[in-house]
């Protein structure tokens, strides 16, 4: 009787292992897929704002040349002026 119960014990230890083992494995793959998903998009909207960072940096730099273009083209009338 004893090792009846033992053997069945032993028995739903292994199923309860392998059963567990199948969820966590199944689990595992569900949040690596939607952690890469995640992943992906945080990397796209830093792309895009880097994208974003860039072209404003360029606009504050071509507008910067063009003051600075008139700033000196007002000086050098001034100076030549004077």
């Amino acid at each position: 009787m004893f090792e009846e119960i033992e053997s069945d014990n032993k028995r739903i230890s292994e199923t309860l292992t392998k059963q567990f083992r199948e969820e966590n494995e199944k689990l595992r793959a569900e949040l690596s897929s939607k952690l890469e998903g995640k992943v992906t998009k945080f990397q796209k909207a830093v792309d895009k704002l880097h994208s974003d960072t860039d072209i404003e940096i360029l606009i504050v730099s071509n507008s910067m040349e063009g003051v600075c273009e008139k700033v000196d083209d007002r000086l050098t009338g001034h100076i030549e002026g004077t």
